[in-house]
């Protein structure tokens, strides 16, 4: 059996700075990368607000960090944009910047192709075991699911030939990401589950291949295993960012974390009704006119915020109406819940499928009300 090895921090020695630690590359990151490359920034420009982005130590603002030397800032990009949690790229050549902003474009085929063929691979190990010993080194320090799966690949190197063929098309350019990332939460949606930004950016891709090649169940599991283990951490999370709604949001964790679901469920439920309310003056889920799929039409289709609120407006079965569900319907459903119609919903799973609506809401919402008080 294989046993997941936790991975480190992001550490760089520099010359004349010491020790700096970075974190690894996340969907909330990488959503600020591709802004940064739409505002039109130099080369230099970009590979230092990316790096300041994902410094964890020492405490430096952007402007500081811009006065370091440029053998420093060098030395930094190098070795976030090698390592795996980055863009597992050598940057070579004198240019540092140029490459580093070349290795951002080519990333997400990169990942995607090594990643996809290692959990094909991997797959035939048992990956429900995999994902949750892997979960397990997450839980502890937040790592980068990929490295758990990369380091199955020297054993399994001989047999990636014989399944290249079966592996789907790659992503070949940073163009291509929002249909891709679309595609794979809308395959969460559909089983009721919501990303969780802060796991590690190729996670995603991980749990929609397991959804796409029938494993489910699977997938189901490693969500379950996470947000179990992360339901304080998102707690926090959300009281911090939405202090109006903190006593009610607290009062629903605590529901849960007593097994209360019958409680907590539908608190979580509404409180995703009025924090999309309050960031996007829009309703969740509604079908008329002015809800929150309005909005999505009034972003560039191709867009990463389109892809981030996707799976809030595509039919799922939290959204789905009485004529949609049908008679043999079984799903944590709001309208059931939320009108008394449903009086089997309160079990863990549905309140973490809950927790991770809310989470979701939360932080597209504030991603979004942030990228508009950018532009």
């Amino acid at each position: 059996m294989y046993v997941a090895k936790p991975l480190t921090p992001i550490v760089v020695e520099t010359g004349s700075r010491g020790r700096v630690t970075l974190r690894h590359l996340t969907l909330g990151t990488l959503k600020s990368l591709g802004e940064l490359e739409k505002e039109g920034r130099s080369d230099v420009d970009f590979m230092v607000t990316a790096l300041h982005l994902h410094i964890v130590d020492p405490d430096i603002t952007l402007s500081e960090f811009r006065g370091w030397s440029r053998v420093d800032l060098d030395q930094i990009g190098r070795v976030w944009a090698a390592d795996s949690q980055g863009f597992n790229q050598e940057l070579l050549g004198s240019d540092v910047p140029g490459a580093f902003v070349a290795a951002y474009r080519s990333a997400p085929g990169k990942w995607a192709e090594g990643f996809r063929t290692i959990a094909k691979s991997a797959l035939e190990e048992g990956f429900r075991t995999i994902a949750r010993s892997a979960l397990d080194a997450l839980t502890e320090q937040r790592k980068v699911f990929t490295q758990q799966l990369i380091e199955l690949a020297p054993g399994i190197t001989a047999f990636q030939d014989h399944i290249a063929e079966l592996i789907r098309p790659v992503l070949k350019t940073l163009d291509e990401l929002p249909a891709q990332m679309r595609d794979a939460h809308g395959k969460l949606a559909q089983h009721g589950w919501y990303m969780d930004p802060e796991l590690p950016f190729p996670v995603l891709w991980y749990l929609a291949d397991l959804i796409a090649d029938g494993r489910a169940v699977d997938a189901h599991d490693v969500l379950v295993s996470h947000f179990r283990d992360h339901a304080e951490a998102i707690e926090r999370r959300l009281v911090a960012a939405l202090p109006h709604r903190s006593r009610i949001i607290a009062a629903a964790f605590r529901a849960h974390a007593r097994k209360e679901y019958e409680l907590s469920i539908p608190v979580l439920l509404t409180q995703a009704d009025g924090v999309t309310v309050d960031l996007f003056g829009k309703q969740l889920f509604t079908k008329k006119a002015g809800g929150l799929a309005k909005h999505l039409q009034a972003l560039a289709v191709d867009s990463i915020e389109a892809a981030f609120l996707y799976p809030l407006v595509t039919p799922s079965p939290i959204s789905a109406s009485f004529d949609e569900r049908g008679p043999d319907f079984k799903g944590l459903n709001r309208h059931q819940v939320l009108h008394g119609e449903a009086t089997d919903y309160a079990t863990e799973d549905n309140g973490l499928k809950a927790i991770s609506l809310l989470n979701w809401v939360a932080w597209v919402g504030r991603e979004s009300t942030a990228g508009m008080q950018r532009s």
